[in-house]
């Protein structure tokens, strides 16, 4: 627990097993403060990946005095997506009562066991209700340093607003989680973050749009495995889901993504200013 919350995490896997090994191993050796763990599997390989989860619980279980729950999923069959297998994320830690949801995919690691307290504690102090990782991939980069639009100080903690969206590792209150609901899983394995995270800026949980929260110095909590963008189980049909899935965005919204308008940061400050009040 952090602050008398009750904390979950679900890891996304999908035929990646030395990602999975790799990266459940970084959850067990920093979870302090998690309440309920889950990991589901999406992938074809189910077998090792089960295997990994037993061991790899066994032996956190033996080792610690006061443990929480760890549970392994399945989606229904293989390559259901990833919108489905986050949607069961979300349904069973939220069914689990928990306050605040991370869901990271398996290719990231965890660095340190302040990582969910320094997340919980940044949006306690901001009044944002969801944030993403921004750092995995090159995405916010230039000139190999990550490069926010703006960085705000709080009492604790400083945060950037990124340009670009990543969505490998989130982290949502269950407030807004029943707001805005699932993720739609009419998107396959694209866009199905962006449009959540939309969905969250336009009901006030979430910075106005293109004006991605992250903690400064979240490098110092999470790290990715190198290399793991190009190498992914969902590589096939990866530039046909990414045309449905804008297809998909502007059907639902009524705009491209490109076209969807960039706030300026006096807008940007304003709501940051009366989330801070509240």
């Amino acid at each position: 627990m952090v602050s008398g919350k009750k904390i979950g995490l679900g890891l996304v896997t999908c035929d990646r097993n030395d990602y999975l090994l790799q990266s459940l191993q970084s959850v067990l050796d920093n979870s302090r403060d998690l309440d309920c763990l889950i990991v589901c599997d999406d992938g074809a390989s189910r077998e090792k990946s089960s295997n990994i989860v037993n061991d790899l619980s066994k032996t956190f279980l033996s080792d610690n005095n006061d443990p929480y729950n760890i549970l392994y999923d399945q989606s229904p069959k293989p390559y259901s997506g990833v919108a489905h297998v986050k949607n069961r994320i979300i349904s069973t830690l939220m069914y689990r009562d928990c306050d605040y949801i991370f869901i990271m995919e398996d290719d990231m690691l965890l660095k340190n066991p302040e990582v969910f307290q320094a997340y919980i504690h940044a949006m306690e102090e901001s009044g944002i209700h969801h944030m993403n990782f921004a750092k995995h991939g090159t995405a916010n980069y230039k000139h190999g340093f990550p490069t926010t639009r703006v960085t705000c100080a709080y009492n604790t903690f400083n945060i950037g607003f990124y340009p670009n969206l990543v969505g490998s590792f989130s982290v949502y209150t269950k407030e807004c989680l029943d707001d805005i609901g699932m993720m739609d899983d009419k998107y396959i394995n694209a866009m199905e973050h962006v449009d959540h995270t939309y969905m969250a800026s336009l009901k006030g949980y979430h910075p106005p749009f293109w004006w991605f929260p992250d903690l400064e110095h979240s490098l110092y909590y999470i790290n990715e495995i190198e290399g793991s963008i190009s190498n992914t189980a969902r590589s096939k049909n990866k530039l046909k889901n990414e045309i449905n899935g804008m297809q998909r965005f502007e059907h639902k919204h009524g705009v491209h993504i490109s076209r969807v308008p960039l706030p300026d940061q006096e807008e940007v400050i304003k709501f940051l200013k009366e989330k801070r009040l509240k």
